[in-house]
């Protein structure tokens, strides 16, 4: 019996040699058996990287967009530095205009004239301009010559004043007391005052934050 067993165990190991050689079929005269396994196959899925590339993209994202975040406040921070140190520097030039203004015009003909002939009349009634025409367009010429084209500029930016608002301009802008402006237009002190606030209504100059002779030294 043993021998028999030992020549099945052979015969079926040849059987099966055979089998694998004719692609896995044991063919025998009563029945078919396949050695191929029919289990699938495990297949390895792509979500998993595809999570891993998706998250990674994110992150990515989130550092760009808060280095960007970062940058743009320092450039706001920049860009406001730059903004006060500008408004710093023409405020600077605004009150080196004014004083070099107020040091030239004092040592002028015209100036030390106007302020000559204001004291002079200072206790009389004076109804009517001490200025001739000759002496204003002195004055504006003076004016002009110290302050670029301040007429042509007046008249350009401010076509509404009149030529006798001008003239109010060239006083207010040499700073002289509104007592004094009185006198050498033939007004009253308190109609010298609503003369400027007429004035400073059509150039749309704002009370609360200059005044017209300031305004007019820096113009």
């Amino acid at each position: 019996m043993k021998g028999n067993h030992v020549d099945m165990s052979m015969q079926l190991d040849s059987m099966i040699s055979r089998a694998m050689e004719n692609g896995g079929v044991l063919r025998t005269d009563t029945i078919s058996v396949n050695f191929h396994s029919d289990a699938p196959q495990l297949v390895s899925s792509p979500f998993p990287y595809l999570l891993g590339i998706l998250a990674l993209g994110l992150v990515i994202t989130i550092v760009l967009v808060m280095i960007y975040r970062r940058k743009a406040k320092n450039l706001e921070r920049q860009i406001e530095i730059i903004k006060l140190s500008l408004e710093q520097n023409k405020e600077d030039f605004r009150k080196e205009k004014q004083r070099l203004f107020k040091n030239n015009i004092s040592d002028t003909a015209i100036y030390q004239r106007l302020r000559q002939m204001a004291l002079e009349n200072a206790d009389k009634i004076v109804t009517s301009e001490l200025l001739t025409a000759e002496e204003w367009q002195e004055l504006g010429k003076t004016v002009d010559n110290l302050d670029e084209n301040f007429t042509q500029r007046l008249h350009g930016d401010f076509p509404t004043l009149k030529p006798k608002d001008i003239h109010y301009c060239y006083l207010f802008k040499l700073g002289l007391p509104a007592t004094m402006i009185a006198t050498l237009m033939g007004r009253t002190p308190n109609m010298i005052h609503k003369r400027r606030t007429m004035i400073s209504q059509s150039m749309g100059i704002d009370k609360a934050k200059t005044t017209l002779e300031k305004f007019l030294l820096s113009y």
